[in-house]
Parts: C-alpha cells; sequence; structure tokens
C-alpha cells in the first residue's frame, strides 16, 4: 500500500497545536514569519496600508482565514464590527485567546474551524472583507478552490477579498503551491470576483485584492 501524503496545510496545522500544546502563545502568534509591527520587516506597512486598513471599520463584518496566532488578527479585531476569525484548527482560538485575551476585547470575535474550506455558517452575502496572507500557499488547489467558493458566496456584493497566493515556481520551495497568476484570475473571475488594482510582489508570492460583483 502506498503511503498517504501528507499535505503541506496539515503540517502547518500541526505546527500551531504543538507550539500551543506548550502553551507558547508568543511564539507562535506568527511573527517568526514576519512582524507587521516591526520596522525591519519591509512588506508589514505597505500590507497594512494597501491590503488591510482601508477595508477595516466599525460597521464591517471582517473574515480572516488562516489566522495562526493572530498576528494581523490583532488589528482586525478592535477596527471591525464582528471579526471571523477561521483556521484549519482548534488551537488558532487557543493562541489568540491566551496571547492577546487581556489585550483585546475579544467580545465581537467568532472562531471558525473550517480544515475543508467550508463555512455553512456563516450566511450568505454577510461579510464586508476577507484577509488571507500566507495560507493560500500552502494550499492544493482543491482546497483553495473550496475556500475561494465559499468566498464568494459570503462576501456582500462590493465586498474585497485581499488575497495572498505563491506564483513563482522557480524557486522550488517544497512547502509552497505555486498557482498561475491568469489562472486564478479566471477562476475567481468565474465565481464573481473580479482582480483589481496592482499586487504586491514578496519574493515569490503576491498579494491581490478582488471585488465581488
Amino acid at each position: 500500500m502506498e503511503p498517504v501524503a501528507v499535505r503541506e496545510v496539515d503540517k502547518q496545522v500541526a505546527g500551531l497545536e504543538t507550539y500551543v500544546a506548550k502553551g507558547d502563545f508568543s511564539r507562535y502568534y506568527g511573527t517568526q514569519y514576519g512582524d507587521p509591527l516591526d520596522s525591519g520587516w519591509p512588506w508589514g506597512t505597505p500590507i497594512m496600508q494597501k491590503f488591510l486598513l482601508p477595508f477595516l471599520g466599525e460597521d464591517k463584518v471582517v473574515m480572516e482565514i488562516g489566522a495562526g496566532g493572530g498576528r494581523w488578527s490583532q488589528f482586525i479585531i478592535p477596527q471591525s464590527k464582528q471579526a471571523l476569525i477561521v483556521d484549519g484548527t482548534k488551537a488558532c482560538e487557543t493562541a489568540i485567546r491566551g496571547h492577546f485575551g487581556p489585550k483585546l476585547d475579544l467580545g465581537n470575535v467568532q472562531f471558525l474551524v473550517s480544515p475543508d474550506g467550508k463555512l455553512p455558517k456563516v450566511k450568505k452575502d454577510s461579510v464586508d472583507f476577507v484577509f488571507s496572507f500566507d495560507t493560500f500557499v500552502h494550499f492544493d488547489e482543491d482546497l483553495f478552490c473550496e475556500y475561494m467558493r465559499t468566498v464568494a458566496r459570503v462576501l456582500k456584493p462590493g465586498g474585497v477579498l485581499s488575497l495572498y497566493y505563491a506564483f513563482d515556481a522557480s524557486y522550488k520551495l517544497p512547502f509552497f503551491r505555486y498557482y498561475d497568476n491568469d489562472v486564478v484570475k479566471a477562476k475567481l473571475a468565474d465565481l464573481g470576483l473580479l482582480r483589481f488594482g496592482e499586487p504586491l510582489v514578496i519574493r515569490d508570492s503576491n498579494m491581490w485584492l478582488f471585488r465581488k460583483v
């Protein structure tokens, strides 16, 4: 019998669960992959200014996919009417409560576990903005597409998706999954998500904005 291949996304989930089991919330809040508050990380400010902050607001329902330990959730939660924090493991909630609970009011937060990209509890046309950074780089095509179908369903008309994924396969990182930009654009357009603006390119990956029509 052939061994079952372990999906890269499952490895990431296991990594978070391991840190949380140790009670090490601060280390796995995500900053080992870039701290938005660190002036020495060149992409923190561009992401914040162009792909995150303009779409937050006290009247907005905001979803974050792949929140991990909450490095972006810490900005989303206090600057939205409701924050839907999505991850593939419940350890995400434990990590965010453990690290940010003493600092942030989490009363507007709904934590959702979705290893398969489906979110049946979230109503159609109920979300204003969806944000995801450094998560879809690990998704195989089936999971990528399932999440995009969900995003297209839950976003309000005119709502915005801020999506980061890997596109330059010449880097050949074994723990990344690479997608052609034109193919992603076409697939999301079929779902009513139209790309706009210019991307932020970070090495082998890029971040794009999409609007639901």
